[in-house]
Parts: structure tokens; C-alpha cells; sequence
């Protein structure tokens, strides 16, 4: 009987640690499956195109692109875009098939940008007319690693005290990939659930910029050098663009 019981419990031990191995298999898997992201720009000026929005559409209905999120850009004097996307791969085989077979249909004026994620909280949702969204774009005065420290440090505690308090919808950070030919290094996307909470956006920003600086070490020593890393060239203001009708009422 004790030959027997120590077999079973051999033969548990080794089952367990199977499945241990598979789970961590597992885990490692998802890991490395790490998303791609594309940004595509169109020049400032040219007329609204609902073919590149079909387009856009059909990439993501067929599962080739994840997902796609289209804005336009406002009016205003720091309008660097006519039509702004965000394309993410679930991985680089996506994103090198997308390359290979559908590039070549985007219109001659399109920028494609790849880049990295750097910072991402929020989501917005699709009743989001009201919504006022900013991007902005910084040239970088250091490396990427110094940059991703920053945003880490500085940036991405102070943008989630600012969603604590119910203003701020989303904010996402992307850095240009070496070789890239667009006008920036550094591009935020900022989502104001409202005008009436951009309005608000100065007491809030100050207000959330005092409390950190009083209890976060690490964030009060960026602020006193986040000059000396980077300079913000322009903010261009956009709504966002449905990319179908079912997307309106979602």
C-alpha cells in the first residue's frame, strides 16, 4: 500500500508541475504577443475622404487590422493633419502581412508612422461626440530609454490623477521608430470627455501637478527637468470619425 500511495503521489507531483510548466508556457506566449501600432496622417488641406475611411473599415471587418480609430482634424493655427489614424497589428506577422498587401492602396499623401507604445489608460467609448481630443507633438531631447522614464515618472501618474477626477477619458504615448520621416518624435493622444472639461483642464492640471509634486519624489524631480527632455512643437485639436453607422449608436 505505501509503494502505491508514494506512486500516486509521484504521479500527482509530476501532473502538477506539467501543468505549472504549461501555464507558464502559456504566460510567455502572451507576452511576446505583443501588439504593433501604425500612425497614418494625411496632409493638412486635402478633402475629406470617405474612400480611405472605407478603406480603414475593411481592414478591420476582415481581422487584418485589430483595430482602427480615425479622427479629423479642427480648424486652428497647430493643424499639422487633415485626417489622423491610429492602426494596431495583434502582432508582427499581422503588421508585416498589412505591409506587403495593402499599403500600396493608401492615398500618395499619406505618412505612415511606426512606432512604439509607450503609455495607454483609458479607452473611449463609441457615444464619445462630445469628446474633445488633442494630439501633440513633441520633438525629444534624449534617448527613448531616458524618454520612457519620463513618461513612466512623470507623465502617466499625472494623467491618472487627472482621469481620477473624471475630466480626463484616455491618454496614449507613442515614440517614433528609428528611420521614421514624421515631423516628431513623441505623439500624445488626450481625450477630454467634454469642451466644458477641457475648459477645466488649467485649475485641474495645476491642482493635480501641486499634489504629486508634495507626494511623489520621482515626479517632482521630472518636473524640474521635463524641459531639458522635451519640446512640444504643436497640438492639433480633432474629433473623432466613425468608421461606420453601427459605430455611432455602439
Amino acid at each position: 500500500m505505501n509503494r502505491s500511495s508514494n506512486h500516486r503521489t509521484q504521479t500527482n507531483m509530476k501532473l502538477v508541475i506539467l501543468m505549472i510548466c504549461g501555464v507558464l508556457l502559456l504566460s510567455l506566449t502572451t507576452v511576446h504577443a505583443t501588439k504593433e501600432f501604425i500612425l497614418i496622417s494625411t496632409t493638412l488641406g486635402t478633402k475629406y475622404s470617405d474612400t480611405l475611411r472605407d478603406q480603414l473599415a475593411s481592414w478591420q471587418q476582415s481581422g487584418m487590422v485589430d483595430e482602427v480609430q480615425l479622427f479629423e482634424s479642427e480648424p486652428g493655427e497647430e493643424a499639422q493633419f487633415q485626417l489622423f489614424g491610429i492602426l494596431s497589428f495583434l502582432d508582427s506577422n499581422s503588421l508585416q502581412q498589412w505591409r506587403e498587401a495593402t499599403q500600396p492602396v493608401l492615398p500618395q499623401d499619406t505618412l505612415i508612422t511606426e512606432v512604439d507604445l509607450l503609455a495607454d489608460i483609458g479607452h473611449s467609448p463609441h457615444s464619445i461626440s462630445d469628446s474633445v481630443f488633442l494630439v501633440m507633438q513633441y520633438d525629444v531631447l534624449v534617448d527613448q530609454r531616458q524618454f520612457k522614464e519620463y513618461i513612466e515618472g512623470y507623465q502617466l501618474p499625472e494623467m491618472k490623477a487627472r482621469k481620477v477626477l473624471g475630466g480626463l477619458m484616455r491618454y496614449t504615448s507613442f515614440f517614433a521608430r528609428p528611420g521614421s520621416s514624421a515631423p516628431w518624435q513623441s505623439l500624445l493622444i488626450i481625450e477630454y470627455k467634454s469642451p466644458l472639461a477641457y475648459a477645466q483642464r488649467p485649475e485641474v492640471n495645476k491642482k493635480v501637478g501641486e499634489q504629486l509634486a508634495k507626494e511623489d519624489v520621482r515626479f517632482k524631480s521630472f518636473k524640474k527637468i521635463k524641459h531639458s527632455l522635451r519640446t512640444k512643437t504643436a497640438t492639433t485639436h480633432s474629433h473623432w470619425v466613425a468608421l461606420s453607422n453601427t459605430e455611432l449608436t455602439e
